[in-house]
């Protein structure tokens, strides 16, 4: 797609204080994602959705997914379960320290399954996670659950897989998913930051701001499938303190 494919009419914006796009925003956009044309035509299908999406894209950006594997990315999701990022980011680095010289999932899982209880509490885990990664490393040692075919998964069938497991609920499945199998098209509904950041965003009202079905946030957001994942992740930003700043 081109930069002469856009429209040509313009729309008011709904962000507050923002300006009118115009061509250079566009060029802009073109400049940012220059090196990566799947980025550039992503940004170009949520813009035509809707243009407030310009100057947040043409601030942020949007992230480039890398494949990373499961069963460490596993490990995160569920430190970070209902922790602040700064928390969750000191307990990791206890935790690497723990598994110095494991390289592959198995020896990974394997180092897990036999470390002391004490050990993962005195990394700041709380004894109940410390029960979800040793029944979870349990699963990858003993070849129940792999990488490979967990990757193979369509996101149904992934999310089926892993809601038996102790430990892990939708929002770190959804982690998963975005972080760690580069999927596009993933909303993590009930991760806060992405409500917070969609009630700025599309200034929701009071009722809005309440739901609680997952349907309602996913009629929200069906404008832009086949790439929620992006949206999700610019909610993110729209809730980070930087953006405030930027929008004031």
């Amino acid at each position: 797609m081109l930069l002469e494919d856009f429209p040509k009419k313009r729309r008011r914006l709904s962000i507050r204080n923002t300006k009118e796009p115009h061509f250079s925003t566009w060029l802009q956009l073109e400049n940012k994602f220059a090196n990566h044309k799947e980025l550039l035509s992503i940004a170009y299908f949520l813009c035509q959705q809707n243009e407030s999406w310009i100057p947040l894209i043409a601030e942020y950006g949007l992230p480039h997914l890398e494949r990373q594997l499961v069963f460490p990315s596993l490990i995160k999701a569920i430190v970070s379960q209902q922790l602040s990022g700064k928390a969750a980011k000191a307990i990791m680095e206890r935790l690497h320290s723990l598994l110095q010289g494991t390289v592959t999932e198995v020896e990974i899982a394997n180092r897990i399954v036999n470390l002391e209880q004490a050990q993962l509490r005195q990394a700041g885990l709380s004894q109940r996670k410390v029960e979800y990664l040793k029944g979870l490393a349990q699963l990858f040692a003993d070849g129940t659950l792999s990488d490979d075919e967990l990757a193979s998964l369509s996101d149904h069938d992934l999310t089926s897989r892993l809601l038996t497991v102790k430990g892990i609920g939708e929002w770190t499945i959804h982690m998963l998913m975005i972080f760690a199998l580069q999927r596009k098209d993933v909303l993590p509904f009930g991760d806060l930051g992405v409500r917070k950041g969609a009630i700025k965003f599309f200034g929701l009202s009071d009722q809005q701001k309440r739901w609680k079905k997952k349907e309602e946030w996913e009629a929200l957001f069906e404008p832009y499938r086949p790439y929620r994942t992006y949206v999700s992740w610019l909610m993110w930003k729209v809730n980070s303190p930087q953006f405030v700043i930027a929008m004031e």
